[in-house]
């Protein structure tokens, strides 16, 4: 088929009709691309602040830090031995 000159704008049109939606799905892609990765460094952030402040993240995580439990007074039994 050869094409006329008839037709070169309707082919120009066409191809600039692709490249805008190549050039909206990559700008999409990128975009959910770089959301993701803030996300997961946020939830990284996150999870070091939480065991910096030395909450129990695991079980074999850090215990916080600071003053011991207040022991217990004594029992009954031990203040009438007394």
């Amino acid at each position: 088929m050869i094409l006329s000159w008839f037709h070169l704008p309707l082919l120009l049109l066409v191809s600039l009709l692709f490249l805008h939606i190549i050039i909206i799905v990559v700008v999409v892609v990128v975009v959910v691309v770089i959301i993701i990765v803030i996300v997961v460094i946020i939830i990284i952030i996150i999870i070091i602040i939480i065991m910096y402040n030395g909450y129990r993240v695991f079980p074999e995580g850090k215990v916080r830090l600071g003053r011991a439990a207040d022991p217990s007074p004594p029992s009954s039994a031990a203040v009438m031995e007394e």
